[in-house]
């Protein structure tokens, strides 16, 4: 449930709209000492199935949608700091 809350602390404080790839990219690029580029494909996998649970905690479906806003790729790293636009 940490992890759903982190996605939609993201939502309230940046408007910002995740997706499973967005969110994989963003692990990636940001995460990067995790080595998530190593992983073998079923590693992969079973990242992305762990992302996709995580997602669906946070925005159960049939829940209002979560607002569209910037790539995730622009993110900070910090989602608690304030970041002017």
């Amino acid at each position: 449930m940490d992890c759903a809350a982190v996605l939609r602390l993201g939502v309230v404080q940046r408007g910002i709209r995740w997706t499973l790839a967005g969110l994989e990219q963003w692990l990636m690029e940001r995460c990067w000492p995790m080595g998530y580029y190593g992983f073998q494909p079923s590693q992969k996998q079973q990242l992305r199935q762990r992302i996709q649970d995580a997602l669906n905690r946070a925005f159960p479906r049939g829940s209002q949608g979560v607002p569209s806003s910037r790539a995730t790729s622009d993110i900070p790293l910090y989602l608690s700091r304030r970041v002017p636009v």
